[in-house]
Parts: C-alpha cells; structure tokens; sequence
C-alpha cells in the first residue's frame, strides 16, 4: 500500500511541511511548552525537515530529527545535519535525554503502545511530548483505505488518554 502523506499530489500541497496544522500548529505547540533555547529537542518522524529548519531558525540549537523512510532523511539532510534514520519504535537514543518530543501527524503509522515507551523512555523527568494527529471521533467498523495514511489508522481520543 502506498502511503498518502508521500503522494505527488499532497507533496506539492503541503511542501516540506507533510501534515495539517503546518507550522501554525508548531507555533503554537511552542507558546503551549515555553521552550528554552538549549532545551534538546527531538522531532520524532521529522519527515522532510520543516519543523527542525523552523526550530533552528528561531534560534534553538539542540534540535536534531528521525525519520524511517530514507528519501525523506535526504531531504531534510539538504537543510539540516542533525537527522537520523530510525524506527521510532527503537530510538538510538538514551534515556532520560530529551526535553522535548515532537510527533507531528505521524503516531498513527507507528506501533502506537511501543512509540510511546520509547517518547518516555528518552524524555527527562518533566520532559514534554508534544503529540499532534488525527483522532477517531466515531467508530469505523472495517473501513479499508486504499492508502497508508493517519486515517487509516486513527484511534478514539479516550484510547489514546488511556494510552
């Protein structure tokens, strides 16, 4: 199954920023979190780089990003050395080292439970996961999408306050 979010189509319509919300809503995660600027931050499934170049902009310096699909690390290569290619289901990272967690509309193509283990694991204690993506306001009985997307599959906002 071909995943959406890499789609000729929704890549001209978003850019580099691959999600709703864009950086509007990185924006404002900032104001909700109040981060200092040699906070480390991590952006978890950073895609082609838009949230790591905006947070460098604006001066933070301990940002640095992971992504699975490879294309997408060369891209944001292109702007920033600070990225890894990794599951976010296995971090390389260590424990208790990051300040801050961005996952920005990707959770819902992960292994949900696992991904979460590994945010906490590597937060420190009072670190921030900063966690953005589409939730299921009514059930879905069998729905099948015709493409690998947040859509598909989106979970009930009371399973993942539980989660």
């Amino acid at each position: 199954m071909n995943a959406l979010y890499l789609s000729e189509p929704v890549r001209a319509g978003l850019g580099s920023c691959l999600r709703p919300g864009g950086e509007i809503l990185t924006r404002r995660i900032l104001e909700l979190t109040g981060l200092k600027h040699d906070d480390v931050i991590l952006d978890a499934g950073c895609g082609a780089g838009a949230t790591l170049s905006m947070l460098q902009q604006r001066g933070f310096c301990n940002v640095f990003g992971v992504d699975l699909d490879s294309g997408l690390v060369r891209e944001a290569y292109q702007s920033t050395n600070h990225i890894v290619q990794a599951d976010l289901a296995g971090l390389p990272l260590t424990a208790d080292s990051v300040d801050i967690v961005f996952s920005e509309c990707v959770w819902n193509l992960t292994e949900k439970e696992t991904v979460l283990g590994e945010f906490f694991r590597i937060l420190r204690p009072g670190g921030c996961l900063a966690l953005s993506d589409i939730y299921l306001r009514t059930a879905l009985q069998n729905a099948e999408w015709p493409v690998h997307c947040c859509f598909s599959q989106a979970t009930p906002l009371a399973d993942i306050q539980n989660m």
